[in-house]
């Protein structure tokens, strides 16, 4: 039986299959650096913590697939505790870095293969996951095979093809989704849907600029630094756009958020 040590240097799942592609460097501090409350990170947590509660409150088993430097898990099992958790990822520099969240499992799998999860989750997260991979839909329908019965997922995405640009690539975007094209994947990956969402529509002009705007591979990897005052009104804006979403959800945005359960 595997033992789950709360150290780094425990022996961890490395299937020969796993990814040696990295993030660089500068990027994974980077990562680092936004859990300190910026308002990307910030409104990530909070929409995710509010599509759980419209799910199974039940859930008691969780695993962040695509984890990261491990923050984003860390700040929701804050908000949605669960009794066993697992944080994911390809990488191993940054599951070194998720390693040191507290009372978590850690396992490197290459997503884009026929992985195996080391147990079944009853919830799943994958935060800006799938546009990495080249075929979502084998991910979505392996990964729905594997969770417990009435399993659900939320899922983040960037949003609106038409604002794919140098950013995306240099980021290894294979694609941006529609709503439309999220739920044909979604539901045709053996999941339906509870609630699908448009958000940070207020930056979709930001997206704009962005999309004419020729970028560096170095630049992409960065968060734009914004000043206190406005990262504030920012981060209260996510929350505004979630209360207005309940009433009518937003046309558009820069990214999508879905929470789907197993069929």
């Amino acid at each position: 039986m595997e033992e789950h040590l709360p150290s780094y240097e425990r022996p961890m799942n490395y299937p020969a299959s796993a990814q040696s592609n990295r993030l660089p460097q500068s990027h994974i501090e980077a990562l680092k650096t936004i859990e300190n409350g910026y308002w990307w990170f910030e409104g990530r947590v909070f929409w995710a913590t509010q599509m759980a509660g419209l799910g199974n409150i039940s859930h008691t088993d969780y695993m962040d697939i695509g984890c990261g430097t491990g923050g984003f898990a860390k700040s929701f099992l804050k908000n949605v505790p669960a009794s066993r958790a697992a944080l994911i990822d390809g990488d191993e520099a940054l599951l070194k870095i998720a390693s040191l969240v507290p009372n978590v499992e850690i396992h490197r799998l290459d997503l884009s293969t026929d992985f195996m999860l080391p147990w079944s989750p009853s919830l799943v997260t994958c935060m800006d996951v799938i546009e990495h991979l080249p075929d979502d839909s084998h991910f979505l329908t392996r990964l729905g095979k594997q969770m417990k019965p009435k399993g659900e997922v939320i899922l983040s995405v960037p949003a609106l093809p038409w604002l794919f640009s140098d950013w995306d690539r240099h980021l290894g975007h294979f694609r941006r989704y529609t709503a439309k094209s999220l739920l044909k994947t979604v539901t045709e990956s053996g999941f339906e849907m509870v609630r699908l969402s448009y958000f940070w529509s207020f930056l979709t002009p930001i997206g704009i600029f962005r999309k004419f705007r020729k970028t560096k591979a170095e630049n992409a990897m960065e968060f734009e630094p914004v000043m206190a005052p406005t990262n504030a009104l920012l981060k209260q804006f996510s929350k505004m756009e979630w209360q207005m979403s309940k009433v009518i959800s937003p046309p558009f945005g820069t990214s999508l958020m879905v929470l789907a359960r197993k069929i």
